[in-house]
């Protein structure tokens, strides 16, 4: 018989070994080379980037195409025609611009001649647009709202949609007594802590308008006094004070009052004269995309908690409830609760500003104390 050659075994560890070298061997060459985790690593982030370049150019070409079919945003972020913040002082009427039929002319800017003017007459120095209300501001007073029906064009669908529930006031012929308690109702309703709950029936919501001559309204010493003079912002109540040069937003007692953009605190406090603002703040509000203006606005009329806790230098923020509607006790004794909402060029001396001004002062007042509908909107 001849020799039985017997089959050696292999070890498995050994197939393994072999294997490993054998797919070593398979990834430093050949068409079907496989990259390291750290090269593959390296590839997905140079890979990454270039996208984020891609995406950063695409945005660029976009936003230069939306400028250029978009002026209105392009004009926000132009230089101002003047700079707000600098006062213009002395300016008052004078033959050569009573001779123009509609227009007043003073440093250059066009002034309408007629009091209560439509919004887009008077002078909008920050170049705030209908874009910069909806995006950026808030409503100062959030009025409720009403169901109104209107038909189309063809007349005769009729839609439904939500509007404002509030009533625009004539108070060119309104008289200060009717408006303004007395000291003696001031006192019992401190007594109290405010009016009798018959005495505040009244929820409706009102507008008083900007640039209205209530001649009859103001009879205080603090808007006309012969004897001594008061003087706010170079402003002399020596002059019948009647020009209306803030809005006055009305409701009832309590009402929320909002600050329209983010800002700090300039100044609080209370002014307690009869007639006067009562608890007061004033804000230094600096406006979005439009060079950083910075323009002043007051908040008059409110209650004692809205001026606690109001240091100067605190920080606000658009929409942030500033305070409350105040009663009379608290609001300088006028029986319609409101906010008198008032913009300033330039910073105050204190929480103060003149409400109304002569009207020989009313050229510069309309310079100093712009159009509130600039923040507010349309209100009518």
């Amino acid at each position: 018989m001849g020799k039985v050659r017997r089959r050696q075994r292999t070890n498995p560890a050994s197939r393994n070994s072999v294997q490993h070298k054998k797919d070593s061997n398979d990834t430093t060459g050949g068409e079907g080379t496989l990259p390291s985790p750290a090269t593959q690593r390296t590839t997905n982030l140079i890979g990454s980037l270039v996208q984020l370049g891609l995406i950063w150019a695409v945005g660029a070409v976009l936003l230069k195409i939306a400028n250029s079919y978009m002026p209105s945003f392009t004009l926000m972020n132009k230089p101002n025609s003047t700079i707000p913040g600098v006062p213009i002082k002395q300016v008052a009427y004078d033959e050569k611009m009573m001779k123009s039929p509609n227009t007043i002319v003073v440093n250059g800017i066009s002034l309408p001649k007629e009091l209560l003017s439509p919004m887009e007459r008077y002078p909008n120095m920050y170049n705030i647009t209908e874009e910069m209300r909806v995006l950026h501001f808030s409503p100062v007073v959030k009025f409720p709202n009403k169901w109104v029906e209107e038909e189309d064009e063809n007349g005769t669908r009729k839609k439904r949609r939500k509007v404002p529930n509030y009533d625009v006031l004539d108070l060119t012929t309104a008289v200060g007594e009717a408006q303004l308690a007395t000291e003696e109702e001031r006192d019992v309703a401190r007594k109290h802590g405010g009016r009798s709950r018959a005495e505040k029936k009244d929820k409706s919501f009102h507008v008083g308008r900007y640039d209205e001559k209530r001649t009859q309204m103001y009879s205080s010493g603090l808007f006309h006094s012969d004897s001594s003079e008061t003087v706010i912002d170079g402003y002399s109540s020596q002059k019948q004070r009647t020009v209306h040069v803030g809005i006055d937003l009305d409701g009832p007692v309590g009402t929320k009052v909002h600050a329209f953009c983010d800002g700090i605190i300039h100044s609080a406090g209370y002014n307690p004269d009869l007639g006067d603002y009562g608890h007061v703040i004033v804000v230094e509000h600096t406006l979005p995309q439009s060079n950083n203006s910075v323009i002043w606005a007051l908040y008059g009329h409110l209650d004692a908690k809205s001026t606690a806790n109001k240091p100067k230098g605190k920080r606000v923020k658009r929409g942030q409830v500033l305070g409350r509607f105040g009663d009379i006790h608290e609001n300088g004794g006028w029986k319609m609760p409101h906010v008198h909402f008032q913009l300033s060029s330039h910073p105050p001396d204190t929480h103060d500003m003149p409400g109304a001004v002569s009207i020989e002062d009313r050229p510069r007042a309309l310079l100093d104390y712009p159009d509130p509908r600039l923040v507010l909107g349309p209100l009518y």
